[in-house]
């Protein structure tokens, strides 16, 4: 989702641990949330444009995936790697 909460250290350094334990279930319940509203935006404005008579085309990814997996390989063991594998495992 394009949305980022932010705060400054100077901030969440002067907030009690009770607020900042409220603040960050707020922020993971809120990021949840987001996720649901991101969706559905996401859903109706495709169901918009094919209404309006736009072709859309989904590509299939596989192709790209075994493409670039030797690229990936290379980088195991990598702090580049790592974040490859964690951005992977996100939804």
């Amino acid at each position: 989702m394009p949305d980022i909460l932010l705060i400054s250290e100077h901030v969440w350094q002067n907030l009690e641990p009770q607020q900042q334990r409220w603040l960050a279930m707020a922020a993971e319940a809120s990021a949840e949330h987001q996720q649901t509203l991101w969706k559905q935006a996401s859903a109706e404005a495709l169901a918009a444009v094919k209404a309006a008579g736009v072709e859309v085309i989904i590509p299939d990814k596989a192709p790209f995936r075994e493409a670039v997996a030797p690229m990936h390989a290379s980088y195991r063991g990598t702090p580049a790697g790592e974040l490859m594998d964690y951005i992977e495992t996100m939804p």
